[in-house]
């Protein structure tokens, strides 16, 4: 999935290296946080920040690694965290009871009573919009989870029905991320915003999801979407020396509900007779 900026990667801070990384299957939640650490860092400084977390992290907390996916510092500029969080669904230490399946974004900084700067409030947007277009997720919307071990907030094994992109108090019993939790209400369009360019700067994608023979026929069924095309898809399948073409006409509202660009239709069926 194309990025439309720079994340800096886990050498480029001076990361400790890790024995092992563990990942989740998707990644359907983003849970924002603030550091609270200092403001008056430098653009210079913010490697040794980083580092400094990670140390506290894996030194004073024993965990394997920095617990949060990705770092935003008040320059707008965003970070590795987590290693592996560029490549796939890696299970972060940030949101006891909800790490699988979430990523985690610190904005560096103490925003108990501090605002974030709009530089860092569009990263977050950002991020949080690329990562979770990248698994097929609207940052818009709800996700029902069921809460593990560990929330404060949540006994485990609880059901509850939460927004996309949360605070870490929405799921635990803290006060993270400060006021950054008042500019939520603005992170979740934009970064549906950069979900939809990340979609559209992509592929065409699709699914195969049933094959059916029978007597002298083939039946297909699945669903296709190209994020620069409106028009319905054509879809082609070959069996043997016979070639037929169908279109994408059918209802997926699941497709639709995952890619807004598919449009409610996105589900095809193709039957080749007399094979």
């Amino acid at each position: 999935m194309p990025r439309a900026f720079d994340i800096a990667t886990r050498a480029a801070w001076g990361a400790q290296a890790v024995s092992s990384v563990s990942y989740g299957s998707t990644i359907d939640l983003a849970v924002v946080h603030h550091s609270v650490s200092s403001n008056s860092y430098s653009q210079a400084e913010v490697p040794g920040v980083i580092r400094g977390i990670q140390a506290y992290h894996m030194g004073g907390r024993g965990w394997s690694d920095i617990g949060y996916n990705f770092v935003v510092d008040r320059f707008g500029g965003v970070w590795e965290g987590r290693a592996g969080s560029l490549d796939g669904p890696t299970i972060g230490a940030h949101a006891a009871g909800f790490n699988t399946n979430s990523v985690g974004v610190v904005v560096l900084g103490d925003y108990t009573s501090a605002t974030p700067s709009s530089a860092a409030v569009e990263s977050v947007s950002r991020v949080v919009g690329w990562k979770l277009a990248s698994h097929g997720t609207n940052p818009v919307g709800t996700v029902t989870r069921t809460a593990g071990t560990g929330s404060t907030r949540y006994a485990p094994g609880t059901t509850v029905q939460i927004p996309r992109v949360v605070g870490h108090g929405d799921v635990g019993s803290t006060s993270c991320p400060g006021s950054v939790r008042n500019s939520l209400g603005a992170i979740r369009p934009r970064a549906q915003e950069w979900a939809e360019w990340s979609w559209a700067a992509s592929r065409p994608i699709g699914s195969l999801d049933a094959v059916g023979v029978g007597p002298g026929q083939v039946v297909a069924t699945g669903w296709a979407a190209d994020p620069d095309a409106s028009a319905p898809m054509s879809v082609r399948m070959t069996v043997g020396s016979a070639t037929v073409t169908g279109q994408s006409s059918i209802e997926r509202p699941d497709v639709a509900a995952l890619y807004p660009f598919a449009g409610s239709r996105a589900g095809f069926q193709v039957v080749a007779n007399g094979v």
